[in-house]
């Protein structure tokens, strides 16, 4: 039988488990826990999503980190010295605290949903892999578009959008006709969707 032409159903197990102190929330945006043992919940290399829940609107941004504590403690200075995307995470929790929202931070947790690729186990253990993390940050990512989180992640528009918006912007009279709208509206949804 061939399977040419045939698409393949792959289906990646996305267990997102939130992180808490004694089962219960905690900023960890803010503060560390008191003690050891809840700090050490943070610590080694991760896949992260912070949740941001403000007027009934979810947002998301999902990253990797090889050492999460280190990542943390960035997110947590706000200073400008931290990379952009830390900056512009910091500033995103902020305004979303202001708002009276909640901050909640996840972790991939690959244990509950491990998987082979052509032999090798992808779980938790295997997080300090580089190219895993990189490659699970991005199928995170990709899941959170297709199920139209809101992103805050900045991400690199594809080429049929960058196609689109140079045509756009040569030829704008193209904006006012319904079809063009209607296209440049599906592109953009497919890059930056809101719930």
């Amino acid at each position: 039988m061939s399977l040419a032409g045939d698409v393949l159903r792959i289906d990646v197990p996305l267990h997102w488990t939130r992180v808490q102190v004694s089962e219960k929330h905690f900023d960890w945006h803010k503060d560390l826990p008191k003690t050891v043992r809840n700090r050490d919940l943070i610590s080694g290399p991760k896949i992260y999503r912070w949740v941001l829940r403000e007027s009934g609107i979810e947002s998301v941004y999902i990253g990797q980190s090889e050492r999460f504590e280190k990542r943390l403690s960035a997110y947590r200075s706000g200073n400008r010295k931290a990379l952009a995307s830390e900056y512009h995470v910091r500033a995103k929790l902020k305004q979303c605290e202001d708002a009276k929202g909640i901050v909640e931070l996840e972790f991939l947790d690959l244990d509950k949903g491990s998987f082979y690729i052509n032999g090798k186990l992808v779980a938790n253990s295997s997080l300090g892999d580089h190219e895993v993390r990189l490659m699970m940050e991005s199928v995170a990512i990709v899941a959170a578009r297709a199920s139209s989180l809101h992103l805050l992640n900045r991400l690199q528009k594809n080429v049929g959008v960058k196609d689109i918006e140079r045509i756009v912007g040569q030829y704008p009279g193209l904006l006012k006709t319904s079809s063009v709208e209607a296209l440049v509206e599906r592109i953009s949804c497919r890059t930056d969707c809101k719930a």
